[in-house]
């Protein structure tokens, strides 16, 4: 685990991995497929603010 999360490129990989299964679980809970519509796109959105404000943290911490 704490090789996974000393390296910025595996770590920003295993969040793509994690939205991925986030995205397959939430699909087959609610029954629906997956589509374009406006409820995904903006998990898609949320996550990537999310994600990108965790390392813009990270990146702050690293150079101060």
């Amino acid at each position: 685990m704490g090789a996974l999360l000393s390296n910025l490129r595996m770590t920003v990989i295993g969040g793509f991995i994690l939205t991925a299964i986030m995205v397959v679980i939430v699909t087959s809970v609610t029954g629906e497929s997956f589509s374009t519509d406006a409820g995904y796109i903006a998990f898609m959105w949320r996550w990537l603010h999310v994600l990108s404000g965790i390392m813009w943290i990270g990146l702050l911490y690293f150079f101060n």
